[in-house]
């Protein structure tokens, strides 16, 4: 039976591999839109308001910017740079 023993010990690893991905893990799918622009400009103001501080230039900087692409349409551009500016803010909360 030697056949046996190479189908069966190159079939394990295939077990093994996967059998590893976690089952808790999920994945959100977020689309490119005008709408998702919005909840990031509102997100983003709201964890500026909370602060008493005037946001950091660059972070006003990049929310300006991602404002002004999701406006005239370029959408993937502005969503990059108000999730880039909401990160940087919730980055400064946590280093006061």
């Amino acid at each position: 039976m030697p056949g046996f023993h190479r189908v069966v010990l190159f079939s394990l690893p295939l077990v093994f591999f996967t059998s590893v991905t976690p089952a808790q893990d999920t994945v959100h799918v977020i689309t490119d839109s005008v709408s998702y622009c919005n909840e990031l400009a509102h997100q983003l103001a709201d964890t500026l308001r909370a602060t008493s501080q005037k946001p950091p230039e660059r972070i006003q900087i990049l929310a300006d910017a991602g404002k002004r692409l999701c406006q005239r349409g370029e959408i993937h551009g502005g969503i990059l740079r108000l999730r880039r500016a909401l990160m940087l803010a919730h980055q400064g909360e946590t280093q006061d």
